[in-house]
């Protein structure tokens, strides 16, 4: 049970009420207040801060808004990707610390983080406006950080939880139409077989980047039918690395006889390149590979830059390589495949996230719907 104590002094009197030790310094601290009236209001008081303390409602922190995200970071970076943990470690020191990192987080409210928002798109000399949606990211990382000073109770509640981030209005997904993503292939085809392979891949799978520049001779079946995905390849401090896939889950997805015939041309033509430089292809090996072992991915920027020149070169310079995927999308649900397969194949966490993204799409199944229905009730 926390305990108060009055003193007077001159008139006056100071409440003193115990409220545990700070989390952060692990010194005991006190809550105090200075009443102006008669000892049963200073009574009053100390018996309404000694239910704030025990409620909770007093915040035990010392620590500041930077001190906070640095330990947040710290403890939580471990789990994220390493294009996350980057992205995080740039919105923090370049944005957040120095503008409200010296605030205690016993004093930080959301109308700071609002007027911080505000001076963000609004811009300044030093820096250009922000989009809304480059500040809806940095109101996210406040938001997690302070989130988890409420679970280590270093503070009682979040304000970024009543803070108003700007909307961001979904810009709705314009994949490629079959006949630009058929010129695209067979420019590939033509001109970079092994650029080929990849974007045939991407537009069969639906599959992220780096995810189908992770695919392994040995996550394919042997008649190249099916593929299993289990994880993805990324650049992180100038470096390729393998990482588990953006949900964490792995999936196995189906591939069509035309593609299946595609890979086992190309893996006849990484064996023989292998052989040619006297070294083995692994079953462990990288389909997509500059090496002739396959040991190493191609890197996700050199294949986007690839397959933007050659976009570049056909006059189809709105379409990207993320489009793929959407392309993939958009067609399955328009001819009626189920929610649940195409998350799978997309590697959504739920179907809810695949009709969330491109419900837009679904139109002439509900149109389908609507009529089943009144053929039913007119018998």
């Amino acid at each position: 049970m926390p305990s108060g104590h009055i003193v007077e002094r001159n008139g006056s009197y100071r409440v003193m009420v115990y409220a545990g030790r700070d989390p952060v310094t692990g010194r005991k601290r006190q809550v105090t207040r200075t009443v102006r009236g008669s000892r049963k209001d200073a009574e009053r008081v100390r018996n309404e801060m000694l239910v704030d303390v025990q409620q909770g409602r007093t915040s035990p922190a010392s620590a500041s808004f930077g001190e906070l995200l640095g330990a947040w970071y710290v403890a939580a970076s471990p789990d994220w990707s390493p294009r996350t943990a980057l992205e995080h470690r740039r919105v923090i020191d370049s944005v957040l610390k120095p503008a409200l990192g010296t605030r205690k987080l016993a004093s930080l409210r959301a109308s700071d983080l609002d007027s911080l928002y505000g001076a963000l798109r609004a811009g300044s000399d030093e820096r250009r406006p922000l989009a809304p949606a480059t500040v809806r990211k940095f109101h996210t990382v406040a938001r997690s950080a302070l989130q988890q000073a409420v679970r280590w109770e270093w503070i009682t509640s979040n304000p970024a939880a009543n803070a108003s981030p700007p909307k961001v209005r979904r810009k709705e997904p314009i994949p490629p139409t079959p006949e630009e993503l058929g010129r695209i292939l067979k420019a590939a085809e033509a001109e970079d077989p092994d650029l080929y392979v990849f974007v045939r891949l991407a537009a069969v799978l639906g599959a992220r980047r780096g995810e189908v520049l992770g695919i392994r001779w040995s996550d394919l079946t042997s008649d190249y039918r099916s593929v299993e995905i289990s994880s993805s390849v990324v650049i992180a401090k100038g470096e390729i690395i393998r990482k588990e896939t953006k949900t964490d889950r792995v999936r196995r997805v189906a591939i069509d006889d035309a593609t299946a015939g595609l890979l086992e041309q190309h893996r006849m033509e990484c064996q023989d390149r292998a052989e040619t430089f006297g070294v083995d292809l692994e079953p462990s090996s990288y389909v997509l590979s500059y090496e002739p072992d396959g040991s190493r991915s191609w890197r996700p920027d050199s294949a986007s830059r690839r397959f933007t020149k050659l976009r570049d070169g056909l006059g189809l310079d709105t379409v990207r390589l993320h489009d793929l995927r959407r392309y993939v999308a958009t067609r399955l649900i328009s001819n009626g495949v189920d929610p649940k397969t195409v998350a799978n194949r997309l590697g959504h966490a739920s179907p809810t996230t695949t009709l969330a993204i491109y419900s837009h799409f679904v139109p002439e199944a509900d149109r389908e719907a609507a009529d089943l229905l009144g053929n039913l009730l007119d018998g």
